[in-house]
């Protein structure tokens, strides 16, 4: 999971409003599965810090979000991306262009 996190600019707020929020849900993820790894030192390491026998639950599930969180921030971040393709293509960035060609 990333470590630094894009808040949205004025400008996708206004065109892509649910970038807020998902900006909210990345901070979110991160400061979940980062305390989920300081509370299970062994996350990421389970089966090698067990040796073949079965985790603790606690660890086994934390292990788990930690997997989800890494996707779903992986999902939002290619959701900004593909948000952000479509701006340059119709918004506020070709209203940008046009203005800038007029000066």
């Amino acid at each position: 999971m990333k470590e630094l996190i894009e808040v949205p600019r004025l400008h996708e707020i206004r065109d892509i409003p649910e970038t807020a929020i998902l900006s909210v849900l990345e901070h979110a993820l991160l400061v979940g599965s980062s305390s989920l790894i300081v509370e299970h030192p062994p996350i990421g390491n389970v089966s090698e810090c067990y040796e073949g026998r079965v985790p603790p639950r606690t660890v086994m599930l934390a292990q788990l979000i930690v997997d989800r969180c890494k996707e779903l921030s992986d999902l939002i971040c290619w959701y900004r991306r593909s948000c952000a393709q479509l701006l340059t293509k119709h918004s506020i960035f070709a209203e940008d262009r046009e203005e800038q060609e007029l000066f």
